[in-house]
C-alpha cells in the first residue's frame, strides 16, 4: 500500500497540476496539440484520485506508465504555460525521489528491479527530458 503521506503529496500536487491545466484551458489560446495534451492528462487525473485512495494498483501502474509518455509528449507542447506546468511536474518528481529515495508511486520497500519510475536511467532520461522541455519554454517566452 501507499502511506497517506504520499498519498496526500500526490493529491495535493495533482490538484495544483489540473488547476493548472485548466486555468491553461479556459485562459489561454492554445494550439490543437497543447489543447489535446491539457484534456487528456485531466482526463487521466479523474481516475488516478480514486485509484490512489483505493489502492488500485493496475490502473495506478499503467497510470504511472502513462505519466511517463505524457512528460515525453511535452516535449511538443509549445505554449509556455503547458510548458511550465510540465517543467513544475518534472521538477516535482525529481525532488520527491530525492526526499523520498524512491518513486513516491511505489511502495516503500520495494525493490528497483520491481518498480517503474525510479532509478539510475529514469534519472537520467528524466534530467534530459527537464533540459528539453526547459529549453522550449525559453524559446517559447523569446518567440
Amino acid at each position: 500500500m501507499i502511506d497517506t503521506d504520499s498519498k496526500t503529496i500526490l493529491t495535493l500536487a495533482t490538484i495544483l497540476i489540473d488547476l493548472a491545466l485548466v486555468t491553461a484551458l479556459t485562459t489561454c489560446s492554445l494550439g490543437t496539440y497543447d489543447k489535446l495534451f491539457v484534456i487528456v492528462c485531466l482526463m487521466a487525473h479523474i481516475p488516478f484520485y480514486a485509484c490512489l485512495w483505493n489502492y488500485n494498483r493496475p490502473i495506478l501502474d499503467a497510470l504511472h506508465y502513462f505519466l511517463f509518455a505524457a512528460l515525453v509528449a511535452s516535449i511538443f507542447l509549445n505554449h509556455p504555460l503547458t510548458l511550465s506546468i510540465s517543467l513544475s511536474v518534472l521538477v516535482f518528481i525529481q525532488v520527491m525521489w530525492v526526499l523520498k529515495d524512491r518513486c513516491i508511486l511505489n511502495e516503500e520497500g520495494q525493490s528497483i528491479a520491481n518498480s517503474f519510475g525510479f532509478g539510475p536511467i529514469f534519472s537520467f532520461l528524466t534530467g534530459g527530458f527537464t533540459l528539453l522541455v526547459a529549453t522550449k519554454l525559453g524559446q517559447a517566452c523569446v518567440a
